[in-house]
């Protein structure tokens, strides 16, 4: 091999004379480095776009759901109009003005009550010490109440749930469903309902003893706490 800079001939990796290296004869190519353009340059996925969108659809379901649960009345509940004289409490609820009618927010046992497309009627108001291995708590006892449901729609389907209901006594206390077994062959389930579909079952609430002013409150909603409709017991 002849050194490219100073001309001796050697067969080493470094020249004797002037130590240049071998592989830096000539002949030996240079790499070469090409910049890569703007147009070829990897592309980064762009995923914080998707992510606000995932996050505003999120909020607006949970806006919808919270709306549809806290929404406001859409029409003040009213008494359906009785073919015959009714009895007890409902006669006397039911000798209100005419006048206060489309207002009126109270009602009474077999008094049926019609909102938008729901009609309700308690049929039924009975109390229980309840049995040898399901007592209520000292000085309560269980009222179970008989609930009928109607769909007076034409078109849409209605859901119904025990826990559309609650109970209210003379100490101002409001409390839900109270599960004890005295009424398991009747106790209303949850479902819906096909337009002019019809169902009845009960509803246990734990009470005192001999409360006089037991209301059945209505509020068609687990979440609210405002009734609709309320039905005097006593």
């Amino acid at each position: 091999m002849k050194c490219s800079k100073c001309g001796t001939e050697f067969d080493a990796k470094f020249c004797p004379e002037c130590g240049t290296p071998a592989n830096a004869q000539e002949g030996q190519p240079t790499p070469s480095v090409q910049p890569i353009s703007a147009d070829h340059a990897p592309k980064k996925k762009k995923r914080g776009g998707l992510k606000g969108i995932l996050i505003i659809v999120g909020v607006i379901v949970v806006i919808g759901i919270i709306g549809s649960a806290l929404g406001g009345k859409d029409k003040p509940a009213e008494a359906v109009p009785a073919s015959s004289p009714t009895s007890g409490a409902a006669s006397e609820i039911a000798s209100a003005p005419a006048s206060s009618a489309s207002e009126q927010t109270v009602f009474g046992v077999n008094q049926p009550v019609k909102k938008d497309n729901i009609e309700l009627t308690v049929t039924k108001v009975e109390k229980s010490n309840g049995s040898e291995y399901d007592k209520p708590k000292s000085g309560m006892e269980f009222v179970i109440v008989t609930v009928k449901y109607k769909n007076a729609s034409s078109s849409d389907k209605l859901s119904y749930n025990p826990f559309d209901f609650k109970m209210k006594n003379s100490k101002g206390q409001i409390t839900s469903e109270t599960f004890t077994t005295v009424n398991q062959d009747s106790a209303l389930s949850s479902g819906d309902l096909a337009p002019g579909g019809e169902i009845e079952g009960t509803i246990a609430f734990e009470q005192p003893k001999d409360d006089k002013a037991l209301v059945l409150q209505y509020t068609g909603n687990l979440f609210k706490s405002d009734s609709d409709i309320d039905f005097k017991l006593n």
